[in-house]
């Protein structure tokens, strides 16, 4: 199941998959319709920031103030998931 009118053989699409499987895989069990949106949400932003990244290295200019909310949101949504990054000891 994915968004409707979206095409799912595009490099974004199945990036967004690959993405989406491996946080269900982390989270583990049998997740619920809103684990399962939450992580959609989740893999959505990963692939925008991946692409404003590149726009980045590409030396185009973007958004700053965006991409720090957005980055902001995907952490969020994350600590929501039970996934947020741990620190390592030094």
């Amino acid at each position: 199941m994915g968004v409707i009118g979206v095409d799912r053989r595009t490099s974004s699409r199945r990036r967004h998959r690959e993405i989406l499987n491996g946080l269900l895989a982390t989270i583990g069990g049998s997740p619920t319709v809103d684990v399962e949106q939450r992580a959609r949400r989740v893999a959505g932003l990963c692939i925008w920031l991946e692409q404003r990244e590149a726009d980045l290295e590409r030396g185009i200019a973007i958004n700053m103030n965006e991409l720090v909310r957005v980055s902001n949101l995907q952490a969020r949504l994350m600590r929501d998931l039970g996934l947020s990054a741990r620190r390592r000891r030094s």
